[in-house]
């Protein structure tokens, strides 16, 4: 009696037996193993071992099908074609199970977690793919001579900051910004070179008057200031009132026209006014001049960071 194979069933004839049944138990098996290969995929199941330095060959595509779709139309495909010449791709399996994300899914994910215009600050090296260096310089499409990043991938962000009200190199704007995309213009990054953050004070829709005139972009502050007059606290400066008559005990340094300053006195040095016509000191003191001037640092503990914003 002839054997069958498992799984495919192929029928193994008898040896020195099956007369004039050989014929017939080759078409069938013949029938099974073209089964295997149907073009649309749907054929018998099978398993397959590609051994150790062995190579699954295909002409540039490689397919797996959903046979569970009656139309099948799941498909997932593998692309070898477009590897560049020479160079062998890993595609290493994870420690922990999971699902394998598309470049799109990982965009999609990005632009929900970090959308377009959104300001890291506080990262450092060279600005990762999807950002650049929120630093003044300017965005625009692979023929605009842009100075942060000309390319095609900034258009998100050029017509996300266009909306905004950001102004573009010339300064004149066209009727929308996928008109000033297309006519190749570069449009200005905000620049946060040396300044720290704070939401604008109309945040809510309404001036909060906290930051007055803090509006999208606009920057403000020093990093120092030298005080005015007006600007320091209202005091007043004591000293002793002195009434002294004649010229006793009065060393005098005469000025053009009359009066002295700087007399020194019993006690100490005092600044008085003094009437050179009568001969007598006037009832008058001032204080002389303290302090430098100089201005005062602004600037509170920090340190200095990247600042990216995402394309």
């Amino acid at each position: 009696m002839p054997t069958v194979t498992v799984p495919l069933g192929l029928t193994k004839p008898t040896v020195g037996g099956d007369k004039d049944v050989w014929g017939q138990y080759w078409n069938d098996n013949a029938d099974k193993l073209n089964a295997i290969h149907t073009d649309d995929g749907t054929g018998t199941a099978v398993g397959m071992h590609v051994g150790t330095d062995q190579v699954l060959s295909v002409d540039g595509t490689f397919q797996i099908k959903d046979i569970t779709d009656e139309t099948h139309t799941s498909v997932v495909t593998f692309i070898a074609a477009d590897a560049d010449a020479n160079v062998t791709v890993e595609l290493k399996s994870p420690t922990v199970g999971g699902t394998i994300a598309t470049e799109e899914a990982m965009t999609a994910v990005v632009a929900i977690t970090h959308p377009t215009g959104t300001i890291l600050s506080g990262y450092y090296g060279t600005a990762p793919t999807g950002y650049v260096f929120a630093d003044g310089r300017t965005i625009g499409d692979a023929t605009s001579s842009a100075t942060n990043r000309a390319n095609d991938d900034c258009e998100r962000l050029f017509k996300h900051l266009w909306t905004m009200g950001f102004a573009l190199v010339g300064g004149t704007r066209l009727a929308t910004a996928q008109l000033d995309w297309d006519a190749h213009k570069q449009l200005i990054l905000p620049n946060h070179s040396g300044r720290v953050m704070a939401g604008r004070d109309n945040l809510s829709g309404t001036a909060a008057g906290v930051l007055p005139g803090y509006t999208f972009g606009v920057a403000g502050g020093a990093y120092s200031h030298t005080l005015t007059i007006g600007e320091t606290p209202y005091h007043n400066h004591l000293g002793a009132d002195h009434l002294h008559s004649g010229t006793a005990n009065l060393a005098f340094m005469y000025a053009a026209g009359g009066g002295a300053w700087g007399q020194t006195v019993e006690g100490g040095t005092h600044v008085v006014g003094y009437n050179a016509l009568t001969g007598a000191a006037d009832r008058e003191l001032w204080t002389s001049y303290t302090g430098g001037g100089f201005a005062h640092n602004n600037v509170q503990p920090t340190i200095a960071v990247d600042v990216i914003i995402a394309l």
